[in-house]
């Protein structure tokens, strides 16, 4: 029923709600949305895969919560995410993705593993007072724009490994309570770790 490239959201919401009456994945890989996508506080029961997606829209994720392994790798989101407030209880993949619009982390929890492995943001990204559980891996991430981890906490090993920052760069009173990587990561302008702990 749902073969064709190009989805709506109400189409989106009839195959989520079909797997996860299945108990199955639901699966949008490849696909292009077209119309707002609200999930403001949803409950994701069952594994998401968004791989390779297109966003075209605005897409709201906050409060949401990812029960469930979620990936958004290789997805592109052409307007403005808003993941506030959202909790990834399992892996949550996002390398490779490109955000060409703003994009807000600002307090979510990552209980487990979080990759934004060669992620693109050409916008600001803002991970203010997120809280990352496990291992976060930002390798070969490039911000474009302002990147903001003001307050953000790392429970374990971070990795910026190769990252590259364009713009302003704020861990202004970020907490690194483990290992963290900044080998070869490049700032081009102001980055601040002022009150920032390790």
């Amino acid at each position: 029923m749902f073969d064709k490239k190009y989805l709506t959201a109400k189409n989106v919401l009839q195959i989520l709600k079909e797997a996860e009456e299945k108990g199955i994945k639901a699966d949008f890989d490849g696909k292009t949305i077209v119309d707002v996508l609200d999930f403001r506080n949803y409950v994701f029961s069952t594994p998401v895969s968004f791989q390779k997606t297109t966003f075209r829209c605005t897409v709201y994720f906050m409060g949401a919560t990812f029960q469930g392994d979620v990936s958004f790798s290789g997805a592109t989101f052409e307007g403005y995410a808003d993941f506030k407030d959202a909790t990834f209880e399992k892996y949550a993949d996002f390398s490779g993705a490109t955000l060409l619009g703003e994009a807000y982390f600002t307090d979510a929890r990552f209980r487990y593993y979080v990759s934004f492995r060669d992620a693109t943001f050409l916008h600001d990204i803002t991970f203010r007072y997120a809280t990352f559980m496990y291992y976060a891996n930002f390798e070969d991430a490039r911000f474009k724009n302002r990147a903001n981890f003001e307050n953000a906490t790392f429970e374990k090993y971070v990795d910026f490994w190769n990252a590259m920052f364009w713009c302003e760069a704020y861990f202004t009173g970020a907490t690194f309570k483990n290992y963290v990587y900044f080998c070869r990561a490049t700032f081009d302008r102001y980055a601040s770790f002022a009150n920032a702990s390790f």
